[in-house]
């Protein structure tokens, strides 16, 4: 692991948070465990950890749901919450399928819609 004055701000983050599940569980936790305890490989944990890569944003939704919605903020994603809303389902279901120009309207239109209603 890099030190922490050269990691990313997800990097810190992941890194916090991997303390944190460790500190509650009161022992030492593998990279493993905390990786299937995120619904991850340990592989795309070790690759985010050690930024070789970053979430895409199936990933993102997967980590939002245990470590919080300040993942999307870290990644550059717009925040999704849990919702019972089926479009929404459909959208993050999806999102990897989408092409670039797509992404980018739905990202625009959802930010544009927040900054409208002052969140």
């Amino acid at each position: 692991m890099e030190e922490r004055e050269n990691m990313t701000p997800f990097q810190m983050f992941l890194v916090d948070k991997f303390l944190e599940y460790q500190n509650q569980k009161r022992k030492p936790v593998s990279d493993n465990e905390f990786a299937r305890w995120l619904g991850v490989s340990a592989g795309s944990f070790n690759a985010w950890i050690n930024a070789n890569r970053t979430p895409d944003f199936s990933n993102a939704v997967k980590l939002s749901a245990r470590l919080g919605p300040e993942v999307f903020d870290l990644l550059g994603f717009p925040r999704i919450v849990a919702s019972r809303s089926p479009q929404l389902r459909y959208i993050v279901e999806f999102w990897e399928e989408l092409d670039t120009e797509m992404k980018e309207l739905i990202y625009n239109h959802v930010k544009e819609e927040v900054t409208k209603r002052g969140k």
